[in-house]
């Protein structure tokens, strides 16, 4: 699978190199094993159907998702290095994911307390694994401080300053807002999984909020909550606190984020700053 492309309809002899490795891995199926066995039929040179488009290495993608998630539910002093080996040794396969990157945003959303109070290394590189082998290179997409966190497998204190925040929001609502769409010119949205720049961004930048650690003396899930509310206060405060004249498009870009982030990322009430702006 590594040698080949996810890419298949930018290769002009994707048949035969498809082929070749059914030739060289040849799969076995119930019908060719019945005859082999039993002896009836034409025979075990019987002629199969081909398969086109597949293998075993795709078909488990599926099972991988549902081991990944299995893995997460159980106590991690039993499953934390059977995780990380998963992830180690199949992280090619999600290249030919479906929807690799809302899989991921599903997983980081269900599972936000599990992964922000007891697997924060296995987080980062569930993150990594699902990102780093994509054809359209979703990781340029991320921010410096992010990447960084990421790439680190030791445990340490990632604390995202204020400038983080806004360059995020920033980020977003340029993206919404343009209609120069060059810089995904790369991405054949045909075969993505998303039809347009802004899905993507919205869930690129959601995965980076809810991968922000907690505080090393108070990763307890008492502390989530605080910490989830206090992030998404921060992110009000930048939209109030704008002074380019679009507060409307802020909101606008704050709650498309906020919608794609769990609930207790969301600030208690409404800020009298906010109610009282005219129109």
């Amino acid at each position: 699978v590594g040698r080949s492309s996810p890419d298949f309809w930018r290769v002009g002899d994707w048949s035969h190199v498809h082929t070749a490795y059914h030739e060289q891995f040849p799969e076995h199926h119930y019908w060719t094993r019945t005859e082999n066995y039993n002896d009836r039929g034409t025979g075990s040179g019987a002629a199969t159907l081909p398969i086109y488009y597949t293998n075993l290495c795709l078909r488990m993608i599926p099972i991988l998702d549902i081991v990944i998630h299995r893995m997460i539910e159980l106590p991690a002093r039993h499953s934390k290095v059977w995780l990380i080996d998963i992830l180690r040794s199949y992280s090619k396969l999600f290249a030919y994911h479906d929807a690799p990157i809302t899989f991921l945003h599903n997983t980081l959303f269900y599972y936000d307390t599990v992964l922000a109070t007891q697997r924060d290394l296995e987080k980062r590189i569930l993150v990594r694994s699902c990102l780093e082998h994509l054809s359209f290179k979703p990781m340029e997409y991320l921010s410096p401080q992010f990447i960084k966190y990421l790439r680190s497998e030791d445990p340490q204190t990632w604390s995202p300053s204020p400038a983080y925040f806004s360059e995020l929001v920033d980020r977003l609502d340029d993206v919404i807002k343009s209609a120069d769409t060059s810089e995904f010119g790369h991405i054949n949205w045909k075969f993505n999984e998303f039809g347009n720049p802004v899905c993507l961004m919205l869930y690129l930048k959601a995965i980076e909020l809810m991968c922000i650690p907690l505080p090393p003396n108070k990763v307890t899930g008492e502390y989530l909550s605080e910490h989830r509310h206090s992030i998404g206060t921060k992110l009000v405060d930048i939209v109030l606190n704008n002074n380019s004249g679009q507060l409307p498009e802020l909101c606008n870009t704050l709650g498309i984020l906020l919608s794609a982030l769990p609930i207790s990322f969301f600030p208690c009430g409404l800020p009298e700053d906010l109610r009282d702006y005219p129109g």
